[in-house]
């Protein structure tokens, strides 16, 4: 016997005016950012999310994971992607990451992101090459990101 289980996957693209939804993601940024990796507030809450849409990826109604985007003088910049730590492995970064890019490409403007070093090969599987290392306080390499059509 066979049994197939269907999930139903919803992804909402809004900005911080939609107050439940804003308030659903900083909850997932908190979990991921600042209990799990102990990234500082001051770099999870950096003042930017209301120049940004962002994205919340639902599990049979539940937020899972959430992401955003903006523009600044070197194009569009995909920040922010979490996703909960017992939903991962389900491919809902992947999803979160392509829907973004269906929607922002139309612009026709450099799309980058920019990561740790062990979350590249990631990145690069849905069409991001290495464009510079970044150095942070002379402590933390992060790696700049372009998306390549």
């Amino acid at each position: 016997m066979i049994k197939k289980i269907f999930m139903i996957i919803e992804i909402l693209s809004f900005t911080t005016e939609a107050v439940k939804m804003f308030d659903a993601a900083m909850q997932i940024r908190f979990q991921v950012f600042s209990e799990e990796k102990k990234i500082d507030k001051d770099n999870v809450y950096d003042g930017l999310d209301f120049d940004a849409v962002h994205y919340l990826l639902l599990e049979e109604n539940t937020p899972v994971a959430c992401a955003r985007w903006r523009e600044d003088e070197q194009g569009i910049v995909i920040e922010h992607l979490a996703v909960l730590k017992d939903y991962r492995k389900k491919g809902y970064g992947f999803l979160l990451v392509k829907n973004i890019l269906g929607e922002i490409l139309v612009a026709k403007k450099t799309v980058y992101i920019i990561v740790s070093q062990k979350e590249v090969n990631f990145f690069q599987i849905l069409g991001f090459v290495k464009s510079q290392v970044i150095s942070l306080n002379n402590k933390t390499q992060k790696i700049k990101m372009i998306y390549e059509i």
